[in-house]
């Protein structure tokens, strides 16, 4: 009998083939990594050196060490998050993210026939994978697999957003009950849905998927 971290691995890894299949037909790439450090090599297998690079908001980029990696590499980044920098700077980083060579992010969710789902805050990241980088790389934990558009959907509304709230620290309903209720705060993170369905560039969209629950 197969022991349970090999049902995960096997779960996974079906789960990333139906996804890679559904994404090749959308004129998206598609890979599966086993696990973070295999996906982290693989996305700066992606990423020429020298690049000038943009980050969307993601925990995943984080977790597998992409971020430490593209911090201490040779790499031209523009990183909203970095230390000691102020509130202007950082939206300034967000900007110029939005125009860079290369974009990583993660992704709030992705349907098995290869359909993108995101919500943001300020917009900087669905724009970007929109339109603007000549490249965009999605890093996903298997996690973030759903069945359809509104499965991806209520997956934000019920889980990912509040919960990223919650990690923020912002004042919003849903990071004190945990319950969408469609608010007005100033800081709410929903405020941009983007489902993309193809991308009219060819080998510009770039999705891994990793096998390990990652993210949010």
């Amino acid at each position: 009998m197969a022991d349970f971290e090999e049902i995960c691995a096997w779960y996974a890894g079906e789960r990333a083939k139906q996804v890679i299949a559904g994404l090749k037909g959308r004129q998206m790439n598609g890979y599966y990594a086993k696990d973070g450090h295999e996906a982290c090599k693989l996305a700066l297998s992606l990423i020429p050196e020298g690049s000038e690079v943009g980050l969307g908001g993601s925990m995943t980029v984080t977790q597998i060490g992409l971020l430490d990696a593209l911090v201490s590499g040779n790499y031209n980044l523009h990183n909203q998050y970095e230390r000691g920098i102020d509130r202007e700077e950082s939206l300034r980083c967000r900007t110029l993210g939005t125009q860079a060579e290369v974009y990583v992010s993660g992704c709030n969710a992705i349907t098995l026939d290869g359909i993108l789902i995101n919500q943001d805050g300020t917009g900087n990241r669905v724009s970007a994978f929109c339109y603007g980088p000549q490249k965009v790389i999605h890093l996903v934990g298997y996690n973030k697999i759903v069945a359809d558009i509104p499965e991806g959907l209520e997956r934000i509304r019920l889980y990912a957003a509040p919960a990223n709230a919650k990690r923020l620290e912002l004042p919003t309903p849903c990071a004190t009950d945990t319950v969408c209720t469609d608010c007005r705060s100033e800081r709410r993170i929903c405020n941009y849905t983007l489902i993309q369905e193809y991308s009219i560039f060819p080998d510009r969209t770039h999705v891994i998927i990793i096998g390990e629950v990652l993210g949010l």
